[in-house]
């Protein structure tokens, strides 16, 4: 969403944890409606919600993803007809 920045990123295997700010609030609850409904993201937690001084929405966000998304052999074999 062009409301959601994210700055810093971390990854673990499918395991994403990322650090972002958000317009508003809004901007968060839509961008959870978009990642529960992606077939590749199994599972997501923003947490740590504050305003800063500018009164932007500061978040921390937790993002698991299908392991199949990693696997370069699985992406081949799905491309195939």
């Amino acid at each position: 969403l062009q409301s959601i920045r994210y700055a810093n990123l971390s990854q673990t295997g499918p395991s994403l944890s990322l650090r972002g700010s958000a317009k508003n609030y809004e901007g968060i609850a839509l961008q959870s409606i978009i990642f529960a409904d992606h077939r590749l993201v199994k599972d997501f937690v923003f947490s740590d919600l504050n305003a800063d001084a500018t009164g932007r929405i500061l978040f921390n966000l937790k993002l698991d993803l299908d392991p199949a998304l990693l696997s370069y052999l699985g992406f081949i074999t799905s491309s195939l007809p």
